[in-house]
């Protein structure tokens, strides 16, 4: 399959493949996510070769901004996977595009509605914290955006691997929750 190589930067590359992935089987997948192990079938450690075996080859690959590793991105439907320098799975991006998403059996998105997953995952993790627009719930090993701030064009879930947000905590603050407290609310379930 032909590649295209170009800069994005500094030392930073992007390599397309040419013609579109077929990601059909995935259309009709159900991620599982099970905290710090990954987004099933898709675990934490995997190899870039094993993900692209299940996946088939994304359609770009690009250097992290901190140098701290790869993404690799898929569309139809969105998926973001990120890579440490050592090849190992350490992020599932997922945005909401005909793929079914679920915690530990808890539906989370099906494949033709998104809703905010934020009242669900409240229930497994009461005190995210906010961090540079994300709530991320540490107990749980989950980021989303978008969601608790009405950004539509955001509207994302990334499942991480432990220690992911360790860094960054210290620039974390509590989050306004408060639309999520009223159970008749448009976001609150």
């Amino acid at each position: 399959m032909p590649l295209v190589v170009g800069t994005t930067g500094g030392n930073d590359f992007v390599i397309r493949l040419e013609s579109a992935c077929p990601m059909t089987a995935l259309r009709n997948h159900n991620f599982e996510i099970t905290p710090y192990i990954g987004a099933l079938p898709l675990q934490f450690g995997m190899s870039a070769e094993a993900v692209h075996a299940l996946l088939g080859a994304p359609q770009q690959i690009s250097t992290l901004w901190n140098k701290s590793g790869f993404s690799h991105s898929w569309t139809n439907p969105d998926l973001n996977i990120g890579f440490s320098n050592d090849d190992a799975l350490n992020h599932v991006g997922l945005i909401p595009n005909g793929i079914s998403v679920s915690l530990n059996g808890t539906e989370i998105w099906t494949r033709d509605s998104c809703v905010d997953p934020n009242p669900t995952l409240l229930r497994f993790d009461a005190s995210p914290r906010e961090c540079f627009g994300f709530l991320v719930y540490l107990e749980i090993g989950i980021a989303t955006t978008g969601f608790h701030d009405d950004d539509s064009s955001q509207h994302a879930l990334c499942v991480f691997a432990r220690g992911a947000y360790d860094d960054l905590l210290s620039k974390s603050t509590t989050p306004d929750l408060s639309r999520y407290s009223n159970p008749k609310s448009k976001n609150g379930g």
